[in-house]
């Protein structure tokens, strides 16, 4: 069984995993004249402010950080020193892998740590980091590696060149519901819904559970396949987004258990409505939280 502080982290890095980012930008020096270019690093979630419990209890949980609210409306935690990354962040990413893009964008983005602090030229720093950082952009590594032992092709794994896979392929590289349970905890597919997820009630007034993710295609039919969802994934034409959506009664009684008393802000409100939506005969109760969800649905896409 695993303790409080670990459900925390998968929390946390199913959240990370699902809406967060991990990476470095380039910023011109101030003088014209000097040569250096000046790199931040980070990690950070950004959130619309309604959800800022979310954010606040990731803070609390890696215990660094800070957080701002920007005009837009959101609200962010970021952590951008690199000693507390490399010797308080990372570590616990270490021991608590992603299961996506993310693994790729931490390897990058530490080594573009490590050479931001050689003592290579800057001219040759920032080549390379230009090339780390094209890295953290390609959709085409979303494998992490803790799904190695138990995937086929072996060839597409250790090919040092990410290759784009047809849809069916990435769907029968996915292992099997045992292990995905090994792989996969509640309290991660939690975090990972809290960013990703959605609850609704549809026109019929029928409880439906939704999630989608942008070119994290393999992570998509894992979850699809751990939650036994008997319809078929959504994918847009250009293979850029995949989506889960689901009306059936197994599906929806799994998806609660798994969430139960794990999600914060929004969220949290958004499942209480659709949950109560499920129990009730009264359609005019299902008229209501088909209304009120809707309006959150609206929010959210604002």
């Amino acid at each position: 069984m695993l303790n409080n502080i670990n459900n925390d982290y998968h929390w946390a890095l199913g959240l990370i995993e699902a809406d967060g980012y991990i990476g470095f930008n380039c910023q011109n020096p101030k003088s014209p004249s000097s040569v250096k270019k000046i790199y931040t690093f980070q990690v950070k979630v950004s959130l619309k402010n309604y959800n800022s419990r979310a954010v606040y209890r990731i803070k609390s949980i890696f215990s660094v950080g800070k957080i701002h609210k920007s005009s837009d409306g959101m609200i962010t935690w970021k952590v951008s020193n690199t000693d507390i990354l490399i010797n308080k962040v990372f570590p616990i990413f270490d021991t608590y892998p992603f299961k996506g893009k993310k693994y790729f964008d931490l390897v990058a983005t530490k080594e573009a740590i490590v050479l931001y602090k050689s003592d290579r030229t800057w001219q040759e720093k920032h080549e390379i980091l230009s090339i780390l950082k094209e890295s953290i952009t390609c959709e085409l590594r979303n494998i992490s590696p803790i799904w190695y032992p138990y995937l086929e092709p072996k060839d597409y794994l250790i090919d040092p060149e990410p290759i784009l896979l047809a849809p069916a392929q990435y769907k029968n590289m996915v292992p099997s519901q045992e292990v995905l349970k090994t792989l996969i905890s509640p309290s991660w597919l939690s975090g990972f819904i809290e960013g990703d997820g959605s609850f609704q009630i549809n026109n019929r007034l029928q409880a439906v559970f939704e999630l989608g993710q942008k070119y994290n295609i393999f992570l998509v039919f894992a979850i699809h396949k751990f939650f036994n969802v008997p319809s078929k994934v959504k994918i847009t034409t250009n293979l850029s987004y995949f989506s889960i959506s689901s009306k059936h009664p197994r599906v929806l009684d799994e998806v609660e258990k798994t969430v139960e008393k794990k999600l914060l802000g929004i969220k949290s409100f958004e499942f209480a409505v659709w949950r109560r939506a499920r129990r009730t005969v009264l359609v005019t109760k299902k008229e209501k939280a088909s209304l009120i969800l809707n309006k959150i649905r609206l929010r959210l896409i604002k």
